[in-house]
């Protein structure tokens, strides 16, 4: 219907494909039925956590291999956005937003 059928929507030599590979054997993903019932697409939105995610490849180029990010240092970018949550924090202290939230209140005092 999107007339791209020549570049998508099947896996052949020369289209566009993503492909996720997910643990099927993982304990989020557990019991797998096939019937009566089918439940691979309620496991993966109501139970998975990403972590069951083994290998991803997009457009030919792999991006996760046994579920380890080849294209990005993960531990480098969990470090940066600790560093950006911690300075929107710091700009946010500076405007007095928190006395309106009781939460944030409770835990400038230490009860949370």
């Amino acid at each position: 219907c999107m007339g791209i059928a020549d570049r998508v929507g099947s896996l052949v030599a020369g289209k566009k494909a993503d492909i996720v590979m997910v643990d099927l054997k993982s304990p989020a993903m557990s019991p797998v039925l096939s019937g009566p019932v089918r439940n691979i697409i309620p496991n993966l939105v109501y139970s998975a956590s990403g972590s069951e995610v083994d290998t991803v490849i997009i457009d030919g180029n792999m991006i996760v291999e046994n579920g380890k990010m080849l294209t990005v240092d993960e531990n480098s970018e969990i470090e940066r956005a600790h560093q950006s949550a911690a300075a929107i924090c710091g700009r946010l202290e500076k405007t007095g937003w928190q006395k309106e939230l009781p939460l944030a209140l409770w835990t400038e005092e230490g009860y949370y």
